[in-house]
């Protein structure tokens, strides 16, 4: 039963590996100036991207309530999340550099300074807004743990009384992540109760995920913003979660995942250099549907070089200080 178990999660997880490619194409396609119904279609995707990468996390990681050493989980996120997010700040610090020379011939520093004090990143790296919310919210996973583990429906209504109080407030970019725990632990439990549900439930997830998914393209479409269109697309997130949770397949596609953080960080570096191409060569203003196809593909196979080229770069230095110890 136990096996049985494991194989069962690692279905579900290649559900969700499917499922953040999607999201990440999504991200993609609401980023990319496109005008089809095709790119509008995919942009929904985009704006519910971030709930849904973190609804993901929360299946990931508090699945296992077990109690963490508060130490090297501080480190674990230290070296997987605020390490590369630094990194990733200053590379887009010095493209904004780059841009106002390019744009204007002159170099104004403090303006990316005040990009980052008033919203906590360079005018070039908008999309690292997210960066803030999975870190501040890991920092908060051993005691959101220690509340599972003490009282499992405590922790569920925690987390419905926090995202009900936290959704009509104004916060500051650095309170952001306050609006999201709420998902995160929604995620938790969508992964670990979703799964039973019988087949008349899983019909009417579908049916709830098309009919939010064509809502949100007439939201989108008439540029309406309201509680009202909030709390569609968060029953179509979850809708979406549900569904993926009970699809039966078996995809392979951790290669492709492995990268998914650093192409969510690269894909608007990517993408500018990407769209100063196509205004030169005079191909930016199709929007025809296949010209979305090519615009995700360039930027994710660029992404997927910069990765690949990084990661055999810092293997072969590695190997050289391990073959200068040997001889030192």
């Amino acid at each position: 039963m136990e096996l049985n178990g494991d194989l069962e999660k690692k279905k579900r997880y290649n559900n969700f590996d499917l499922l953040r490619c999607i999201c990440l194409v999504g991200v993609f396609a609401l980023h990319m100036q496109r005008d089809s119904i095709f790119h509008q279609y995919m942009a929904c995707f985009g704006t519910m991207s971030v709930s849904l990468f973190i609804m993901m996390s929360g299946a990931f990681t508090m699945t296992n309530s077990k109690e963490t050493d508060l130490v090297v989980w501080f480190k674990k996120t230290c070296h997987k999340l605020v390490a590369p997010w630094i990194i990733v700040i200053f590379l887009y610090f010095g493209e904004g550099l780059a841009f106002q020379y390019l744009y204007t011939g002159d170099i104004d520093v403090m303006i990316e300074f005040r990009s980052f004090l008033d919203h906590g990143y360079p005018v070039r790296g908008w999309h690292l807004w997210y960066m803030y919310v999975l870190i501040e919210i890991y920092f908060l996973v051993p005691f959101l743990k220690w509340i599972k583990r003490k009282n499992l429906k405590m922790y569920y209504f925690v987390g419905i009384v926090i995202w009900m109080i936290s959704q009509p407030i104004s916060l500051p970019w650095y309170f952001i992540f306050v609006r999201y725990i709420g998902l995160y632990i929604a995620g938790d439990f969508i992964f670990s109760y979703g799964v039973y549900l019988k087949r008349i439930g899983q019909l009417i997830a579908v049916g709830v995920m098309t009919t939010g998914i064509v809502g949100i393209l007439a939201v989108n479409a008439k540029g309406i913003t309201s509680p009202e269109a909030e709390l569609l697309t968060v029953v179509t997130e979850i809708s979406v979660m549900l569904v993926f949770v009970n699809l039966h397949i078996n995809l392979k596609l951790y290669p492709i995942t492995r990268y998914f953080m650093a192409i969510y960080f690269l894909h608007i570096f990517v993408g500018d250099f990407w769209s100063g191409i196509e205004r030169g060569v005079r191909i930016d203003t199709i929007n025809e549907w296949w010209m979305l196809l090519v615009d995700c593909s360039v930027v994710f196979l660029g992404c997927c070089f910069l990765c690949i080229t990084a990661t055999f770069f810092r293997k072969t230095h590695i190997a050289r200080l391990a073959k200068a110890n040997m001889e030192g």
